[in-house]
């Protein structure tokens, strides 16, 4: 009983050292926070991410300008019209978006016919013609807001810290296609919040639609691999979504007049700073669960990603399977060519259909005295000898043996002429009598 009276009286008195203990370390946490976990831009979510921010702008500052030398003398002038064209955009959605206040934006557009455009940081975008010549100013719009939402939302170091965190926690190595998937879940993050951009921008807010839509209808979707972005039909139909979200903030031709206030809330996503719990009041515990929180959620989300593709993989590998099979089975109902010795006078092409062979084409010779025959035929792509040797012959025709690598038999060589050949196999032969299991129908 002393005891626990006495430890009661220790604890009570060090209540008070014990809670300025827990505030100076949730101070603390709180101070260090960004250093791990910086939130971004747009939801204000922290997400594991150990590059400060001077780092990602240095890195994404020499992406870009890495980017440009590789196209040296392809990047278009400022004075070019379609760079004038892009940059006009570009200028508008930058105002709509988290870097309307700050400098590091920059813009390139390289005269080349790739079908693509690249974000670093900052703001930082690179566009190709071959992208900006196949579409209209609202589709470039949302193209360029889905670039910039890359940079906002720091996908390019997140990725990295995610996939180290990843490979530091699986003794067996990254699973193929995590990567990928991660790739994925930033892309549908990336066209969210650039719908939100070039629609605040005052873009149409279904040019996203028309993107993709148009895209599924000239590319079929093949799933032979991990990929790293979204089907293009699925692409669609979340623009439609989202589209349908944030139509109401569309204001044609101009940037939307409450667009400072809307890029803080807004039907995607809200966040205040004002309600946020500072160091001491529980703010740098908070931070710790939180990034505990996102990280596990983006992983889970990622996880579901890799699940689907692995399963759209294996279907598709299944339809190439049954589409091959197919093809060789067309293939081998077309006789193979033979180069016959001149021995072989009696030459056909036709079919050969037998129980266990099935449907095929066939070559077949007989020699002069048509007492011997060879036939040919391919199987799963692989071609096959068979051989006749004929001994008797009455009303019927011709009673032979034959024998290749499906079976062997009585065979009855019903007619051999000019006009062509027909070969019965026959089994269980009786009274001259025989069940026909198959046969050759052949002409010159």
């Amino acid at each position: 009983m002393s005891f626990v009276i006495f430890g009661a009286l220790l604890l009570n008195g060090c209540g008070e050292t014990i809670k300025t203990a827990v505030k100076k370390s949730d101070e603390y946490i709180y101070e260090q926070a960004d250093k791990f976990a910086r939130k971004d831009e747009v939801t204000g979510r922290r997400e594991l991410n150990l590059s400060s921010i001077e780092n990602e702008l240095a890195l994404g500052k020499k992406s870009f300008d890495q980017l440009v030398t590789q196209y040296e003398g392809k990047a278009l002038p400022k004075d070019d019209s379609r760079y004038i064209r892009v940059e006009k955009i570009f200028k508008r959605v930058i105002a709509a978006s988290h870097f309307r206040n700050t400098k590091t934006p920059e813009l390139a557009v390289i005269d080349d016919p790739i079908w693509n455009a690249y974000a670093t940081t900052g703001g930082r975008t690179v566009f190709f013609t071959g992208l900006v010549d196949t579409l209209t100013d609202d589709q470039i719009a949302v193209v360029m807001g889905h670039e910039i939402a890359h940079s906002s939302l720091s996908h390019i170091t997140e990725g990295i810290w995610q996939s180290r965190l990843k490979t530091a926690l699986n003794r067996d190595g990254v699973q193929e296609g995590f990567m990928e998937s991660l790739s994925v879940v930033d892309e549908r993050e990336a066209d969210e919040i650039g719908l939100l951009y070039s629609t605040l921008a005052g873009y149409d807010p279904y040019a996203g639609v028309e993107i993709w839509s148009k895209k599924a209808a000239e590319t079929r979707s093949v799933y032979d691999y991990f990929s790293t972005h979204p089907a293009h039909a699925e692409r669609a139909a979340k623009n439609a979504v989202t589209a349908s979200k944030i139509s109401k903030y569309y204001f044609a031709g101009q940037v939307n007049p409450d667009v400072e206030s809307l890029l803080t809330c807004n039907n995607i996503y809200c966040h205040s700073s004002e309600d946020e719990l500072k160091g001491g009041e529980g703010g740098g515990y908070l931070a710790l669960l939180e990034v505990a929180i996102n990280t596990a959620l983006k992983n889970s989300d990622t996880k579901k990603e890799r699940e689907i593709q692995a399963a759209r993989i294996q279907e598709q590998q299944a339809n190439d399977a049954a589409i091959q099979k197919k093809v060789m089975l067309e293939q081998e109902k077309m006789p193979p060519n033979v180069d016959w010795h001149s021995s072989w006078v009696h030459r056909f092409r036709g079919t050969i259909n037998r129980e266990n062979i099935g449907d095929k084409g066939v070559a077949v010779a007989f020699s002069q005295d048509t007492k011997v025959g060879h036939y040919y035929f391919t199987v799963d792509n692989q071609a096959y000898q068979g051989e006749i040797r004929c001994y008797a012959q009455d009303r019927r025709g011709r009673w032979c043996n034959y024998s290749d690598t499906f079976g062997n038999g009585k065979a009855l060589v019903k007619v051999l002429n000019t006009t062509g050949v027909v070969i019965n196999f026959l089994r269980e032969i009786g009274g001259g009598q025989g069940q026909v299991v198959g046969n050759i129908t052949a002409r010159p």
